[in-house]
């Protein structure tokens, strides 16, 4: 563990529904990573397992709070922590999903961020915040995961880990630097 990190947060969403079976029963799904399973009910129940961290930070909708937060509140895990957000129906409202996660990442923290659920829209906002986050306040992006929930049918559904695609970034950036100033300094270093 990089001892120069104030903490090492996931950030993780919660979507409102749970998926249950034709009798009623809550589907639990087996989670791949690194070649070794992992249950959940929901996706944040597996990294649990597969990740050490000193907050698990749960962003959750008032429905979300209501349907899905008692899964993990049943875990115990005074790491886990609820964090209350606007659905996301207006611009206004993602505006204030990004304070309310910069309220939560401090300068030199290291996040996880997982994006299995939530509105569609989550991935694509999760993937610019990682980008102002590392830039703006020092904070290593360690993982990006997706447990592909839907690829678990008769499996274990595969975690993907997508943090290698928040270089891209890093690249258009020093590309813009590069093309803008003549400075090819931080695209050679990449």
């Amino acid at each position: 563990r990089n001892v120069n990190w104030k903490m090492r947060k996931i950030i993780t969403f919660l979507g409102a529904t749970l998926i249950k079976d034709r009798e009623g029963n809550l589907v639990k799904t087996s989670y791949l990573h690194t070649g070794k399973i992992y249950p959940g009910s929901v996706f944040p129940e597996a990294l649990r397992q597969f990740t050490s961290y000193d907050k698990m930070l749960v962003f959750v909708t008032e429905k979300a709070r209501e349907v899905t937060w008692p899964q993990l509140e049943g875990l115990n895990d005074k790491r886990i922590i609820p964090i209350d957000i606007p659905t996301g129906n207006t611009t206004e409202e993602l505006w204030e999903l990004f304070g309310i996660i910069l309220g939560q990442v401090d300068e030199g923290d290291c996040v996880i961020f997982d994006i299995t659920q939530g509105l569609r829209s989550t991935p694509f906002l999760m993937f610019l915040f990682a980008s102002f986050l590392k830039i703006a306040r020092n904070v290593s992006i360690e993982a990006i995961y997706y447990g592909a929930f839907e690829l678990g049918k008769d499996r274990p559904a595969p975690v993907v880990d997508l943090s290698d695609f928040v270089t891209m970034l890093d690249w258009l950036t020093a590309t813009d630097q590069f093309t803008q100033t003549g400075n090819a300094g931080r695209l050679a270093d990449l």
